[in-house]
């Protein structure tokens, strides 16, 4: 990555020698708290919210959150092993990048 000296803008190179612009990166607190949530972060903040409610107000069953890790646990780990698959063999990564901005 190089810093183009005209703009702010971040480059990259890939590997045929085509240069690339980067996309915006976001702080972790921008990532965290963004200005504007979408409709489905609302689900997930109050399904989060209803789960801590039945933890700490309810006799759920401990086996209840243990099955809930486990299978969060196992989709993290297929999805990101079939992410991780599809871009060193593919190059997937690069060519939906490519396609979407510069299309």
């Amino acid at each position: 990555m190089e810093t183009d000296e005209s703009s702010t803008l971040l480059k990259g190179i890939a590997e045929d020698g085509t240069e690339f612009v980067l996309p915006p990166v976001y702080s972790e607190l921008q990532a965290l708290y963004p200005n504007r949530a979408s409709l489905l972060e609302w689900i997930a903040i109050v399904l989060c919210t209803l789960l801590v409610y039945l933890e700490l107000f309810t006799q759920t069953p401990t086996i209840f959150y243990i099955c809930m890790y486990l299978f969060w646990r196992v989709c993290y780990n297929i999805g990101l092993g079939l992410l991780l698959d599809g871009q060193s063999k593919s190059r997937r990564f690069q060519r939906v990048f490519f396609s979407l901005h510069y299309s």
